[in-house]
């Protein structure tokens, strides 16, 4: 299945060069070929589940879709305000004719506060030292930024230090 915002059921797969599986990514299609795929709505999921799930965090690496993504999960992150952990490659997000910021413009509208990993990035454990940033531009061309809303009780006080996601 795709997440997407778009109304599409038909996609396309690429890799990039290089052969990186993690780097897959899907672009509408018009091809008629392709077989159809199931397309997931975040809100309309979660609706459906049936359930009062409480979300506290979401991960998003989708190789530059990360936008259409946010779009899905509004009602979602308005309600919950969960810790969203984010992927950001500015080459990835022009795939998409996105930036980075529009990212921050879904996000602000929520009133998150933004922060980045100054340590080692795929390390072996889930600490990592974080330190604000008042803009996602900030964060340069690919980094993770870490977006907590102040109400959050896991929302990092000491704008750098030690602090694990899973807190």
């Amino acid at each position: 299945a795709v997440v997407s915002s778009e109304d599409m059921t038909r996609f396309d797969m690429s890799l990039p060069s290089g052969g990186n599986s993690g780097e897959y990514y899907f672009l509408p299609s018009t091809n008629r070929l392709i077989g159809e795929v199931d397309v997931i709505n975040i809100d309309s999921w979660h609706k459906r589940m049936g359930c009062e799930m409480d979300i506290r965090l979401i991960k998003v690496d989708v190789e530059g879709a990360e936008e259409s993504v946010l779009h899905t999960c509004q009602e979602l992150i308005g309600k919950y305000k969960p810790i969203l952990y984010v992927e950001i490659c500015r080459s990835h997000l022009d795939r998409f004719n996105s930036s980075v910021g529009d990212i921050e413009e879904i996000l602000g509208k929520h009133g998150y506060h933004y922060f980045r990993n100054i340590g080692p990035r795929n390390s072996a454990n889930d600490n990592f030292r974080i330190a604000r940033m008042n803009s996602i531009n900030e964060g340069g061309s690919f980094f993770d930024v870490l977006a907590v809303h102040p109400s959050d009780d896991r929302y990092p006080r000491d704008a750098e230090k030690e602090w694990a996601v899973d807190k």
